[in-house]
């Protein structure tokens, strides 16, 4: 996978009125978005997730690299994603796969694991 870098502003958020795959939940968690190859981490707070993607927001949106991951403090989970959507500084993230952090194999699983190991869980 090449790295390249994005602009969030690409594409608009989706209508409400959007036909989703698999249905989003609403929450209030922390998270984390690392991004590029260097593993640069931002922290963010999850609005909503389903089993496809989430809506994520962050302090403030510029540019993010890719790969791009997102890490949930709560609960461990973490996925390799792509930006859907991006509105102001709240992206759409849709998953790509999901990363094993319990027993991490690959670079990008370990480097997710310590930085969640060392998140605050909520």
């Amino acid at each position: 996978m090449s790295q390249s870098t994005v602009q969030t502003g690409a594409k608009p958020a989706p209508s409400s009125s959007e036909h989703r795959r698999a249905q989003r939940r609403d929450v209030l968690v922390g998270g984390l978005l690392i991004h590029g190859r260097a593993a640069q981490a931002e922290p963010c707070v999850i609005r909503d997730i389903s089993a496809t993607g989430a809506r994520v927001k962050l302090k403030s949106v510029q540019f993010l690299s890719r790969p791009l991951y997102v890490v949930i403090a709560k609960t461990g989970a973490a996925f390799e994603a792509d930006i859907a959507w991006c509105r102001e500084a709240e992206i759409g993230l849709s998953f790509k796969r999901r990363l094993n952090l319990s027993d991490p194999r690959s670079d990008i699983e370990r480097t997710a694991a310590r930085l969640w190991q060392a998140m605050p869980k909520r």
